[in-house]
């Protein structure tokens, strides 16, 4: 989605058959499993999922987009390498050090 696009229930005209886009939102939703990065959008996206129209369509192909774009992504573990993996947390959330 563009960083600015607003999307508000009453833009643009009614989609003839919403069936398309509730099945792309749904594989989305499923796809929010594995990929973090459109959590956001996805949910932003699902907020017309009543009655979605032709900007709500626009905003999820150009989540399909970003998706073609970023298959390759990923992490990928080799059988019978050794594999270290650390990690960290910020448990103080960014709180007052005082």
């Amino acid at each position: 989605m563009e960083p600015n696009l607003k999307l508000c229930i009453n833009d643009g005209k009614d989609l003839e058959d919403t069936t398309m886009y509730r099945q792309i939102l749904g594989s989305f939703i499923y796809l929010t499993l594995s990929r973090p990065d459109i959590v956001f959008v996805v949910g932003v996206a699902s907020r017309f999922m009543k009655i979605p129209r032709k900007p709500h369509l626009e905003a999820v192909r150009r989540i399909i987009r970003y998706v073609k774009g970023i298959l390759d992504w990923g992490l990928f573990y080799e059988k019978g390498v050794e594999c270290k993996v650390s990690g960290y947390c910020d448990a103080d959330y960014a709180g007052d050090h005082c």
